[in-house]
């Protein structure tokens, strides 16, 4: 059985280019079972779930955002807490692996060259 939060459970229900420069995907919520981001836990019972938009990797030269709904769990050991997700820290608005590599282009490039490539946003 796999683990709650890997990107395999999650399924890709709509896809939308817009403009020529972003993407966006809705992720839609799976089954499987959830592991409280507190104590570990196997849970099988939701508090509620929001919507979070996170930025991962460019496909194709195009920004990319991703729709995921976050699920709080309701552990009987924590109370409500947030789903563990092995791709997505708990508060964050990009993703690891997005992270991951604009700290790789910051090891061997000039910042002004990083900020290019990455685009942040421009609130950062």
């Amino acid at each position: 059985m796999a683990r709650a939060g890997k990107a395999t459970e999650w399924k890709r229900s709509n896809a939308a280019l817009t403009g020529g420069r972003r993407s966006g995907f809705f992720w839609a919520v799976s089954r499987a079972a959830m592991i409280c981001d507190g104590c570990d836990q196997s849970v099988d019972r939701i508090h509620d779930i929001e919507i979070r938009t996170v930025r991962d990797l460019p496909i194709l030269d195009a920004t990319t955002w991703l729709s995921v709904p976050r699920r709080r769990v309701l552990c009987p050991c924590c109370g409500p807490k947030l789903e563990r997700l092995d791709w997505l820290d708990r508060h964050a608005r990009v993703t690891r692996r997005l992270a991951k590599s604009v700290v790789r282009l910051y090891r061997v490039l000039p910042v002004k060259q990083v900020a290019a490539a990455s685009r942040p946003s421009p609130w950062t």
